[in-house]
């Protein structure tokens, strides 16, 4: 944003910055100035020091008094001639630097250009950081739908052991191959099997009838698991 009461020196700081092909604000006044600031965000500022009614130094001073606008660097234009006294001033209410007039305009370019490039830095740094502050959230959701998932399965099995450790019919679970993965106690007293000798146990071994042939599978054995059937168990005695 470019803030000076005189057009002419708005004019000429525009025609300056022009190759560098950013978007200016232009100011007439520091009231004028503050109601900008309210509205967007500044790379920076280039405040003239002398202007009628609120000058530069208390435009300066209510920027940087805002929350929104104390990050917005401050670069005063002043006359050569007034330097001194001005610059004690310019930086005791936040100015960053100062521009004396009559300005080099490639020096103007190579100021400005360092400081819009910090402002797209920044502004890169803070989207990253949304960023990760929404990823955050949402491992942070996903771990605690984890969190209750796990807490339900839990529950469920041990609700699910309890009923077959407590259960008086025989109760196996075996893969798909056959292999007996458990056994509850009414098992292993029906089968006359311990517990440990049915662990591992090939189901096949306890259905007489489908031992003699060898190509027979648990497919075989059990083609409809959602049927009920009756079948011969073979006891280990």
């Amino acid at each position: 944003m470019l803030v000076d009461d005189r057009r002419e020196n708005l004019l000429a700081l525009e025609a300056s910055l022009k190759p560098l092909n950013y978007n200016l604000i232009c100011a007439s006044s520091g009231e004028e100035a503050l109601k900008w600031v309210l509205q967007r965000d500044f790379a920076a500022i280039l405040l003239d020091v002398q202007m009628p009614g609120m000058n530069g130094f208390e435009t300066a001073r209510l920027i940087k008094a805002r929350e929104r606008s104390r990050h917005i660097p401050i670069l005063f234009i002043t006359a050569i001639s007034q330097a001194e006294e001005h610059v004690l001033g310019g930086y005791a209410v936040g100015a960053i630097d100062y521009i004396f007039k009559p300005f080099h305009p490639e020096t103007l370019r190579m100021k400005i250009e360092g400081l819009v490039a910090m402002y797209k830095h920044r502004a890169q740094l803070k989207l990253h950081s949304q960023l990760l502050a929404k990823r955050t959230r949402e491992l942070e959701e996903m771990n605690e739908k984890l969190r209750q998932m796990t807490l339900v399965l839990h529950k469920a099995e041990t609700l699910n052991r309890v009923i077959v450790e407590t259960s008086t019919e025989a109760i196996l679970t075996f893969d798909r191959l056959g292999y007996i993965q458990s056994a509850n106690r009414a098992a292993s007293v029906m089968l006359d099997y311990a517990h440990e000798e049915l662990i591992g146990m090939n189901v096949l071994e306890l259905f007489p009838e489908a031992v003699p042939r060898r190509e027979s599978s648990i497919r075989d054995l059990f083609p409809r698991l959602d049927k009920t059937f009756e079948s011969v168990v073979r006891k280990k005695d």
